[in-house]
């Protein structure tokens, strides 16, 4: 059975991910940061599923949930880095934190979890990693500079 493991698996688009690739007979492995009671009652509802809380600001928090996920299914077929965060704001007022914070998981986070699960992929010489974006990332959305340029 091939795996697909999903960041931000809990909302939205990464919901929906879950559902298409359970409903396709994929092992689903997916992450959330805050939402642990949705991560609990989606992991039920799906037929193989598991969840993992991951800050994807934390390189080894990040490589030791890939190898948990590993350990678990025994291989990883298919990554969808799907986990993003926003702050809304005037550029001026943001914060180096809140810089580091949005960065952190929008695009270090994105490379991380590519780092993590790329050596499984070569070594089976196959995998697909699928980066999700927004279109903010094209145009960028008003107030939201941090957000569309991650």
């Amino acid at each position: 059975m091939k795996t697909v493991i999903i960041t931000g698996g809990c909302g939205g688009i990464g919901e929906a991910l879950c559902r298409a690739f359970d409903r396709e007979g994929y092992n689903v492995a997916f992450t959330y940061l805050n939402s642990e009671s949705k991560a609990r009652e989606l992991e039920s509802e799906l037929k193989s599923a598991s969840s993992f809380r991951l800050d994807l600001r934390y390189e080894e928090d990040i490589f030791s949930t890939v190898d948990k996920i590993i350990v678990k299914y025994g291989n990883a077929d298919c990554l969808i880095n799907n986990a993003g965060v926003s702050l809304n704001g005037f550029f001026q007022d943001f914060t180096l934190g809140d810089y580091d914070s949005v960065f952190g998981v929008n695009t270090l986070g994105c490379m991380l979890m590519t780092k993590a699960v790329l050596p499984f992929m070569i070594r089976k010489q196959s995998g697909n990693i699928i980066n999700m974006s927004s279109i903010w990332g094209m145009v960028g959305g008003s107030f939201e500079v941090l957000y569309s340029a991650s």
